[in-house]
Order: structure tokens, then sequence, then C-alpha cells
């Protein structure tokens, strides 16, 4: 079975444990993100199939509506495409501090 996002990134203070042990954001639920080692090399993917998340976020950055996105690949719900949106925003608050080295 997949790792999702909530057991792959579950050092960061933004993730909260319900009660049936799923981890949820402070954004909502990544339930349609997957990480597999056998699927894409671990990529983060949706729902443990081989499209990564970050072809669908690449061809939205690049011009095509929701609904072209879907027609390339039939196997996408509009809720896949709007979790890879939102994982993708969600990424971009993690933080990047410089490493400080010793001269």
């Amino acid at each position: 079975m997949p790792a999702t996002v909530a057991n792959a990134r579950t050092a960061s203070a933004q993730w909260k444990r319900h009660a049936d042990g799923a981890m949820v954001s402070a954004m909502g639920d990544f339930d349609r993100i997957t990480f597999d080692a056998a699927i894409m090399g671990g990529r983060a993917c949706i729902r443990g199939m081989r499209i990564p998340v970050s072809l669908i976020v690449g061809q939205l950055a690049h011009g095509a509506t929701v609904e072209e996105v879907l027609a390339d690949y039939p196997d996408l719900e509009e809720q896949d495409v709007r979790q890879a949106l939102q994982y993708a925003a969600w990424l971009t608050t993690e933080e990047v501090r410089p490493v400080r080295t010793s001269a």
C-alpha cells in the first residue's frame, strides 16, 4: 500500500493526527497524494497511479485547463487535480534555511 503525504511528512508542525490515526494538514487531508518506492521512484503521485503530482501541476502552470488535464488522463478525477494543486501550494510553505559554514 502506498504511503500518503500524511505519513511521509509527519515531522511538520502543520500536521495533526485524527482519532483514526490519519494525518491531516492545516490545509486539509491529502488522501489522494501517495508515495510508493515501486511507483515513479517514490515521487508524489495521485492515488497510487503512475501520474505524478508534478505532471499535473506542470500542465496547469503551462496553461492547460483542468478539463484538458482530465481529458488527457481519464483515470483522474477533478478532486485529484485540485488536491495536486493544494499539495503544491502546501509545499511552498516549507521553510528553507541556509546552512552556515565556518570559514
